[in-house]
């Protein structure tokens, strides 16, 4: 998860980019795992790049991320 975060400290990279990347990454540690477990880190992340992003109203992800 630290690729995650990595990620999202990125200055040189646009917020839209890291969203994009962040995203996919949480998608790949979950199939590494086979289980939800990046959801929250996932959903806090994107809230803070951009809080009008789709993500933070899908139910899936409010539901994982406790909210």
């Amino acid at each position: 998860m630290e690729d995650i975060i990595a990620v999202f400290r990125m200055t040189e990279i646009n917020p839209a980019a890291r969203i994009r990347i962040i995203k996919r990454l949480g998608e790949l540690i979950n199939f590494k795992y086979a289980s939800n477990v990046t959801e929250p880190l996932v959903y806090e992340l994107v809230q803070q790049l951009d809080p009008s992003d789709p993500i933070l109203t899908d139910e899936n992800f409010k539901t994982l991320a406790g909210v």
